[in-house]
């Protein structure tokens, strides 16, 4: 870790993997971001892929882990989806 980020926070939406042979955008970029020492947010739709990266980066388990579904007529749920 050089620290290029330390003290930076960032949020990154999408940071959980879906299933594939690569890896995707917003995992990739939690893993280098932490690896340079960010504070991070991440979020996804499916909160066992979020635990899943925050494990491929080493760590056991989130400190804090927080699932809302938003409502309305902006955003929510879709059917079928966790």
């Amino acid at each position: 870790m050089t620290g290029r980020l330390a003290g930076y926070a960032a949020i990154i939406t999408g940071a959980g993997q879906t299933p594939g042979r690569t890896m995707g955008n917003g995992r990739a970029t939690a893993l280098v971001f932490a690896r340079e020492g960010a504070t991070l947010i991440l979020m996804d739709r499916v909160k066992r892929d979020v635990i899943g990266t925050y494990r491929t980066g080493g760590c056991p388990a989130p400190a804090k882990a927080r699932v809302r579904r938003w409502g309305g007529p902006c955003g929510g749920g879709l059917p079928g989806r966790p």
